[in-house]
């Protein structure tokens, strides 16, 4: 979950950097939406969200190995 809000919001930020920059602020905002490499911005959404998953397996793998009471009275 946090590796796809982070995609999201560095996303969001490159597409205004760009847009601030000058490169596409002189279109339109309909032609502007086209501009934009939907199917790269989608794939890099998808790459955030496995990589996150695979980030997530080995701790959740580990969590669920102990014990609930004893990790519990550890803090």
């Amino acid at each position: 979950m946090i590796s796809l809000f982070g995609a999201v919001l560095g996303i969001g930020v490159g597409v205004f950097i760009a847009w601030a920059g000058g490169e596409l602020a002189s279109q339109a905002l309909p032609t502007y939406a086209m501009a934009l490499p939907w199917y790269r911005l989608g794939l890099f959404l998808l790459i955030a969200l496995v990589v996150g998953v695979l980030a997530a397996l080995w701790p959740a793998h580990r969590a669920s190995r102990l014990k609930i009471l004893t990790s519990i009275t550890a803090q």
